[in-house]
C-alpha cells in the first residue's frame, strides 16, 4: 500500500479503515462478477453491509490506540 494512514492508524482512524477496505476490495476479498460474492442484489446488499460493519469496527478499534485523535 502506498497510503500513509495505515502506517499510523491512530492519527487518522477513518482514513486507515478506508485504506484497509480498499486493499481488501482490490485483493478480491468481497468477490465480483458472475462467480463472486456480489452476483445478485441480495448478495450485493450483504457485502455492502459487511463493508460498512468492517469500517465501523476498524475505526472504533483504531480510536482506542495510543495517540488516537
Amino acid at each position: 500500500m502506498t497510503q500513509t494512514a495505515t502506517k499510523n492508524p491512530a492519527a487518522a482512524p477513518e482514513m486507515a479503515a478506508q485504506e484497509v477496505l480498499m486493499a481488501l476490495a482490490n485483493a478480491g476479498a468481497f468477490g465480483s462478477g458472475e462467480h463472486g460474492a456480489i452476483n445478485s442484489s441480495g448478495r450485493s446488499t450483504a457485502v455492502a453491509k459487511a463493508m460498512i460493519d468492517i469500517h465501523e469496527q476498524l475505526t472504533a478499534y483504531y480510536r482506542t490506540l495510543p495517540g488516537a485523535q
